[in-house]
């Protein structure tokens, strides 16, 4: 299962998992894509920071992905899935606001399907206590997944520009 632009312009410069030191898009701009299996997907087109993995749970502010943390998690930041390696500004990729997401990093846990999902105290990580971090509005688990299959990056989520309202996990 692989995401394709529809944009014949943007599919042939690079793919949603693509990166590079190359900026071959303006910051921000946005891509549809398609997979048989998957259905649509939306991307936007960033500069990396600190994400050292494929899957991870990014906010982009500025255009500029970062390893979402609990740390981070009182802001209220546009979130994504990160579609590459985007670990410094002189990289850029794609990250996935819209659609189904099958490459996604959770706490090395079971996640049920539908549960609710909160930002983890480990960069990038998705979680399923409330203990961690606060609640992502706009994205479920769709799959269930065992503890063995989250921790190699096979956490399945559904999302629409997903968010934090900046209110603490206990509430």
């Amino acid at each position: 299962m692989a995401y394709n632009f529809l944009d014949p312009k943007i599919g042939v410069l690079q793919g949603p998992t693509a990166s590079g030191t190359d900026k071959l898009h303006p910051l921000g701009q946005q891509a549809a894509a398609y997979d048989s299996a998957l259905g649509y997907a939306r991307f936007v087109y960033v500069a990396g920071s600190n994400v050292s993995t494929a899957g991870a749970l990014v906010c982009y502010p500025g255009f500029t992905a970062k390893a979402m943390s609990a740390g981070l998690s009182a802001s209220r930041q546009p979130l994504g899935v990160a579609g590459a390696v985007l670990t410094a500004t002189s990289h850029y990729g794609w990250v996935q606001v819209d659609g189904k997401a099958t490459n996604c990093f959770g706490t090395n846990n079971a996640h049920a399907a539908g549960v609710p999902l909160f930002v983890n105290a480990t960069a990038g990580q998705i979680a399923t206590s409330t203990s961690l971090g606060n609640h992502i509005v706009g994205m479920y688990q769709y799959v269930s997944a065992a503890s063995s299959s989250v921790a190699n990056s096979s956490l399945s989520v559904q999302m629409h520009n997903p968010q934090i309202l900046g209110l603490v996990a206990s509430i």
